[in-house]
């Protein structure tokens, strides 16, 4: 007996539900571990350059390069704009819980 395959229709979300609104609230909460593992990606690439004076370094940071700020500084930015995101969103799934029963 084989199961049916789920159609992409039946895959979406319908956020104006409370099940889905919480859904939709779960991504974006973890949209927002993006910001700090770019940040830790970037500032611990570059840490090791420094620490271990890399030279001739292929695949990242040389020892002597400036700090990635521009990464640190947008990986914050998208952080802080996801969470405010994401309370909007459980706030409105917590209201649709509510008014649903």
């Amino acid at each position: 007996m084989t199961r049916p395959q789920p159609t992409p229709a039946s895959r979406r979300v319908d956020p104006d539900t409370p099940e889905g609104a919480r859904r939709v609230a779960l991504g974006w909460f973890l949209m927002a571990l993006v910001g700090p593992i770019t940040i830790a990606v970037c500032a611990g690439g570059w840490t090791v350059a420094q620490r271990f004076h890399y030279e001739d370094n292929l695949r990242g940071w040389e020892y002597g390069d400036p700090f990635p700020w521009v990464p640190v500084v947008l990986g914050a930015v998208w952080t802080v704009v996801a969470l405010v995101v994401a309370v909007g969103k459980a706030t409105r799934a917590a209201r649709l819980r509510r008014d649903h029963g």
